[in-house]
């Protein structure tokens, strides 16, 4: 399913820097202005690419904030740049760069201010662009740009793929991103009122998502929410389940995501629900895991709040007790202990 997604017409970034390891490319660090060149006054250096590194970047008809704009670029856009003013520039703020004359794809020429840049390297092309879709996955972005973000990771993943020897961890590590994103878009889409739903870019989008991730994007009426579907990522974690803190972070994604449906106070359907798509299977497969104190958190104010629940099925109900204490004997940690306590006492608040 994440394959029909390869189509899109852009390029992005990704999560976050624990997710890399050793057997991957590490991500560089931002590069610098290049150093002055004999040329400098004249605009004319030696010729090399940028990379935009923002979203609706503008390029100018002079090094000039106030001047016309040339061209709007996507994020991950390509250019060769062709001059370069010969000081920093200030735009107030604390921004202080220089400006980039580049040529655009279409023969466009113009200025682009430099911090919405980095000088690209063909060598360093995949550590650029990984560093590219990190960055902005960390950011708090607008419908738009996450949308861009979204397409970007898409073609990134499509490039990938096309390799001759792709990395298992390099494609683990952006179909994590691209799901992140678009669920990061659907958050949008929720909260949008009815009306912004009906019209585009949210119909178009989501229209989009339901034809490329198919069973991916469920609708929950009760909420009346569009989620992910949490299997997506589940179907993700069983196909790289051993990737070490990749694998520890896209199982954390999955027992966290929204679920449809409602199981009121029905302790059994809770349970359930918890060892088949939430905290409970994390707990399960990662005991000793990033998540573990947090996951025993959880778990332990669930026991405490579940006092007046009831259980259809309460031979069900006790093997599922059962299952969290041999869980919780194995986590070993006071907070696990506290939480066994908790569900001995939730035990006997419901059989006793």
């Amino acid at each position: 399913m994440l394959k029909a997604l390869l189509s899109l017409s852009t390029v992005l970034l990704l999560l976050t820097a624990p997710l890399l390891w050793a057997a991957q490319p590490q991500p560089i660090p931002p590069l610098a202005p290049e150093p002055l060149t004999p040329n400098e006054n004249t605009h004319n250096i030696d010729a090399s690419e940028r990379l935009t590194i923002v979203s609706g970047g503008r390029v100018r008809l002079k090094p000039d904030s106030n001047s016309g704009v040339v061209a709007t670029l996507t994020l991950g856009t390509l250019m060769k740049q062709i001059g370069r003013t010969p000081e920093p520039i200030s735009l107030g703020g604390g921004q202080e760069h220089y400006w980039y004359q580049v040529k655009l794809e279409n023969g466009k020429q113009g200025w682009i201010f430099g911090s919405l840049t980095i000088p690209y390297h063909p060598s360093q092309h995949l550590e650029l662009y990984r560093k590219l879709v990190e960055e902005r996955m960390q950011k708090s972005l607008s419908f738009a740009d996450q949308m861009e973000v979204t397409r970007l990771i898409a073609n990134l993943i499509d490039e990938v793929n096309e390799s001759t020897e792709p990395s298992q961890a390099l494609v683990a590590e952006l179909e994590f991103a691209l799901l992140s994103s678009v669920q990061k878009t659907l958050r949008f889409y929720n909260q949008a009122s009815a009306g912004q739903r009906r019209a585009d870019p949210y119909r178009a989008w989501l229209r989009y998502l339901q034809t490329t991730l198919e069973d991916d994007i469920v609708y929950d009426e009760i909420s009346d929410r569009q989620l992910l579907n949490p299997q997506a990522l589940w179907t993700l974690y069983e196909t790289y389940p051993k990737l070490n803190s990749l694998s520890d972070e896209i199982a954390w994604a999955a027992a966290n995501s929204p679920v449809g449906g409602e199981c009121e106070d029905d302790l059994h359907c809770v349970f359930t629900s918890l060892f088949e798509t939430g905290i409970g299977r994390y707990l399960q497969l990662f005991p000793k895991g990033a998540h573990q104190q947090e996951t025993v958190k959880q778990l332990g104010k669930l026991f405490a709040a579940s006092k007046d629940s009831y259980a259809d099925d309460e031979e069900q109900l006790i093997q599922q007790f059962d299952k969290f204490q041999m869980i919780f004997s194995i986590v070993d940690t006071p907070e696990a202990k506290k939480a066994s306590e908790q569900l001995k006492d939730l035990r006997k608040a419901l059989f006793s």
